[in-house]
């Protein structure tokens, strides 16, 4: 049975509930990995899930991560939004070209959120990863997201596409202080921003 990976030690949200039945009705196995405690990402590994770290990675663990993800290896990374740097994990992000923008971003659009504006219902792009999104299952809940920078030029030997972006009439809230107001205020990016996204890298094989 392929071998999912989920990373610990970092203040990782524990996977729980649908998301591990899911798993399990496609036949797959879900280890625990602290990469502490191993030399690299075990080579069974059909893919690592790094689930909303709070606390950054050591550079080594951010270092063991790139490396198998340079060896033509597959992850699946969310976020936690937290105020304090962490730029041992983002260091993997950038390995891809993307950063992420400091703040939790809110969308004024009543059709874009669930009861307050930073409990998001974003814009469900139209790609094989989202096929299974439809009927009752139609909306994706994303709670006090961030977003993601992806360049827009072209980028030698990577490609993008968008997954879940908010409406125009979203704002990035500043993550110093409590939020006043949903409105933006002097100083924050305002617009359509992308928080979901698929990066693949062609390597030289």
């Amino acid at each position: 049975m392929p071998v999912v990976y989920e990373v610990t030690g970092h203040g990782e949200t524990e996977l729980s509930g649908n998301f591990l039945k899911a798993l399990q009705k496609a036949n797959m196995m879900q280890k625990e990995l602290h990469l502490l405690k191993e030399d690299s990402v075990p080579k069974d590994a059909a893919a690592v899930l790094i689930n909303g770290p709070v606390s950054d990675f050591s550079k080594d663990d951010a270092d063991k991560v790139i490396a198998y993800l340079n060896n033509g290896g597959k992850a699946v990374i969310t976020t936690e939004y937290v105020t304090e740097d962490q730029p041992n994990f983002e260091r993997i992000l950038s390995e891809y070209g993307m950063t992420i923008q400091k703040g939790c971003v809110v969308d004024n659009n009543a059709e874009n959120f669930y009861q307050a504006q930073f409990l998001l219902l974003p814009n469900v792009v139209d790609a094989d990863e989202t096929k299974g999104l439809g009927g009752e299952y139609s909306y994706v809940m994303a709670p006090f997201a961030q977003a993601v920078n992806v360049p827009e030029n072209s980028v030698e030997n990577l490609m993008y596409t968008k997954l879940l972006t908010t409406s125009q009439d979203a704002v990035l809230k500043s993550g110093s202080q409590e939020i006043a107001t949903f409105a933006a205020e002097e100083g924050e990016p305002a617009g359509t921003f992308c928080i979901g996204v698929k990066a693949e890298k062609t390597l030289e094989e």
